[in-house]
């Protein structure tokens, strides 16, 4: 993998959590972001299969 999906896990977190959302047009651009059609959670869950047996739990756990 080219970046771990613990990292990319983390790194959308953070971004969720400064995310300020002041208007209805910075709320639309959230709702598209994370979670429209393609969203960028999305692809998180076709690595998901990727992750070893003893990870997966840590992983469900995110």
């Amino acid at each position: 993998m080219a970046q771990d999906i613990f990292e990319q896990i983390d790194q959308i977190k953070d971004e969720i959590n400064q995310y300020a959302v002041g208007s209805a047009e910075s709320l639309e651009a959230f709702r598209i972001r994370f979670l429209g059609t393609k969203n960028i959670i999305k692809p998180l869950f076709a690595l998901m299969g990727q992750v070893e047996a003893e990870r997966k739990k840590n992983l469900g756990k995110l």
